[in-house]
């Protein structure tokens, strides 16, 4: 599938439930969002715990996005309605394309001051 969009690239190892936490932020964003693990053919909710375990997963803004990019792959219709994102070892990625790479790059910050929130909490 022929993805596109724009990158937002966050450097560092992923603190714990990482995956849990980025799906929580967008459901504040998309209130009907689903999440595809990268090695699934369907989908899961946003509450599904095995979110925790994904590395490599797709949220659709709603089950009808999920249709379409599965159909139809990008489509000027429906390219804002995916967000695809890649934990590795030592970056978190985001791949996302129109008003959602803001949405991504104010996730990404999230995220940044999560990590850095329970470092400082480890630390004492």
């Amino acid at each position: 599938m022929e993805i596109g969009g724009t990158d937002v690239v966050i450097d560092g190892e992923g603190a714990p439930g990482e995956s849990l936490f980025i799906v929580s932020c967008l459901c504040a964003h998309w209130e009907d969002l689903v999440v595809q693990d990268a090695e699934a053919d369907s989908t899961v909710s946003a509450r599904d715990p095995a979110i925790g375990a994904m590395r490599e997963f797709f949220v659709y803004r709603d089950p009808e996005s999920f249709d379409s990019w599965s159909k139809n792959g990008a489509t000027p219709d429906n390219m804002g309605a995916m967000i695809h994102v890649l934990l590795g070892d030592r970056t978190t990625t985001f791949v996302a394309d129109g008003a959602q790479v803001e949405v991504v790059r104010a996730l990404g910050r999230t995220v940044i001051a999560r990590r850095e929130s329970l470092c400082g909490r480890r630390m004492v």
